[in-house]
């Protein structure tokens, strides 16, 4: 299983919506897809359809930090029901308490590694893990990057965007330094882009020129539809295929190495 963490320290850059899309654009291709609500606001939980009394990942997380957590917890929060017509594979999702969870957890033994642990029993269920991380470095998020293969960061082409990247580039060296070496940049996906305007094509260049990771191809433009997608509960290709068409083409940027493990 590979596990993509979605991150960028800024909020509202389109993170839930790259998880989902992404998520659903996998599913499509035939791989066999978890979703990992890490975000204390659970929006893909809400997204998914999934109940606010659902059990999610902060119960996994404190089972994991007592040596209480079990292969049958794990299942239990995966099977819970959930809504039919959302197809992004099986999902763990967030409840309130993940907000109190990095100071519940600050002093628990490799509390960074609690995630990877929650993890380890269903790794050869799924082809791939996308989580979706709160916006900042906190306890969680940082679990996120453990427990991760390489992060995805998705970016709106914005005048300040390379300042916040450049924290993130500092972030992961430290997290490479002391926690995972192995962790990788797939890319940038840049989000929430205008380029139909001269300034958001002048933004847009100006980021894939000075960015510190390669910027993806494909760019995810700014549409209502993402919005209708997200207060209906469906992906974005139910609403416009040409947008599902978007999101298979950044799958296979982003996904390709899997499909090659997966044998699809």
């Amino acid at each position: 299983m590979k596990v993509i963490a979605v991150s960028n320290q800024k909020g509202g850059v389109g993170k839930t919506t790259t998880v989902v899309n992404l998520a659903a654009a996998a599913r499509r291709r035939g791989l066999r897809v978890l979703t990992i609500d890490a975000n204390p606001q659970a929006h893909l939980s809400r997204h998914a359809g999934v109940g606010p009394d659902a059990v999610g990942l902060s119960a996994l997380l404190r089972a994991a930090a007592n040596l209480s957590l079990d292969e049958d917890m794990i299942r239990a929060v995966l099977d819970q029901e959930r809504p039919d017509g959302l197809d992004c594979g099986d999902i763990i999702p967030a409840e309130g308490s993940l907000d109190d969870d990095s100071a519940v957890l600050l002093n628990v033994s490799g509390r960074e590694q609690l995630l990877r642990e929650v993890l380890a029993p269903v790794r050869d269920d799924y082809d791939v893990a996308i989580i979706d991380t709160s916006p900042g470095f906190d306890l969680i998020a940082t679990n996120a990057w453990v427990a991760a293969d390489a992060i995805l960061v998705p970016c709106p082409p914005e005048v300040y965007a390379l300042e916040g990247l450049a924290k993130l580039a500092r972030h992961l060296a430290e997290v490479r330094h002391r926690l995972n070496p192995d962790l990788s940049v797939l890319g940038i996906l840049l989000t929430l882009a205008e380029l139909h305007t001269i300034d958001g094509r002048a933004t847009s260049d100006a980021l894939r020129a000075g960015a510190p990771w390669p910027v993806l191809r494909q760019v995810v433009t700014k549409r209502v539809a993402y919005r209708q997608a997200a207060s209906e509960r469906v992906t974005v290709d139910a609403l416009d295929a040409e947008l599902g068409r978007v999101w298979d083409r950044i799958a296979e940027e982003v996904l390709s190495d899997v499909r090659e493990v997966a044998g699809v």
